[in-house]
C-alpha cells in the first residue's frame, strides 16, 4: 500500500548545530518533492521544480517515529483508516483509461483533507504563514478544489480521480461521467504555472485520442482567481477560477 504525505525540513530551536529533522504537513497527504533547494538555483520559483513522490508506510512510520517511541507501519495504517472512517480524509483514486499504448499508469490513491481548513487549524498557522510558505499553500489549495470537485460531480453522476504515469505525465483531477465522458483539470497556484498546467492535459488529451474514451468534454486549469475563458474547441484548454466553479 503506498499513502502521500506533505514535508518539509525543519529545524529544531532547541536542538542548535543538530541535524534537521522532519515534519510532516497536511493539505495533500502526498509531496511535492523539489530537486533544486538553494535559491540560487530556481530561477522562478520553488514550485517550478516540484514533483509528487509516494511514500510508503514504512517511511512514513519512520519520520514520525523517535528515539522514545517507535510506531510501526501496521499503525501508521491504523491511524490512516480511522481518519477516512471520521471523514477527516479521503482517498482520490487512479484513473485507469483504456490506453492503446505500453504506458504504465499508477495505481496508488492520493489521499486529500476533507477539509483543508482542518490542516491550517492543526498547524495553528495564519495567512502570512501560509503566503510565506506557497509549496504548503498550492497543496492545501488543490484539496480545496478536489473538495469542490466532488461535490459538482456528484450532482452529475460522476467521479473524480486522479492521473499519474510512470513516466511523469500527472494530472490532478479527472471527472468521468457514467456514460463515459471526461474531462481533465490542473490544479495551479498562479498563472505564472498555468502554461504548465496546459502542456499536461494536452499531452493527456493526446495519449487517448485514438482510445474508446475519445475526445475530452473540456480541459481547464483552475486557479485561485482572476479572469477565467474556456475553449472554443474540447482539445482547447481554458482558465477556471475556484469561485466560478460550478456543477
Amino acid at each position: 500500500m503506498i499513502v502521500w504525505e506533505a514535508r518539509d525540513t525543519v529545524r529544531d530551536p532547541r536542538s542548535a548545530g543538530t541535524a534537521p529533522r522532519h515534519r510532516s504537513k497536511a493539505g495533500r497527504i502526498g509531496p511535492r518533492k523539489c530537486a533544486e533547494s538553494s535559491p540560487q538555483n530556481r530561477p522562478n520559483h520553488p514550485l517550478k521544480t516540484c514533483q509528487i513522490i509516494p511514500v510508503s508506510l514504512t517511511r512514513l512510520a519512520a519520520d514520525v517515529s523517535d528515539a522514545d517511541l517507535a510506531m510501526k507501519a501496521s499503525t501508521v495504517a491504523e491511524y490512516l483508516n480511522a481518519l477516512e472512517r471520521l471523514m477527516v480524509v479521503e482517498n482520490l483514486p487512479a484513473w485507469s483509461p483504456h490506453l492503446r499504448s505500453r504506458t504504465t499508469l499508477r495505481s496508488s490513491p492520493v489521499r486529500h483533507f476533507v477539509d483543508p481548513s482542518l490542516a491550517v487549524a492543526a498547524l495553528r498557522s495564519s495567512p502570512p504563514a501560509l503566503l510565506a510558505d506557497l509549496q504548503f499553500l498550492g497543496l492545501l489549495f488543490e484539496s480545496l478544489v478536489i473538495r469542490d470537485l466532488r461535490v459538482y460531480a456528484q450532482a452529475a453522476d460522476a467521479e473524480v480521480f486522479h492521473y499519474r504515469e510512470k513516466g511523469g505525465l500527472e494530472v490532478d483531477a479527472v471527472v468521468e461521467t457514467a456514460d463515459g465522458r471526461w474531462a481533465a483539470f490542473e490544479v495551479k497556484l498562479g498563472e505564472r504555472w498555468v502554461a504548465e498546467g496546459e502542456r499536461n492535459l494536452k499531452r493527456l488529451a493526446a495519449r487517448l485520442a485514438d482510445s474508446p474514451h475519445g475526445p475530452p468534454a473540456a480541459l481547464a486549469v483552475i486557479v485561485p482567481s482572476g479572469y477565467g475563458y474556456v475553449g472554443c474547441e474540447a482539445e482547447q484548454v481554458g482558465v477556471v477560477p475556484i469561485s466560478a466553479l460550478g456543477p
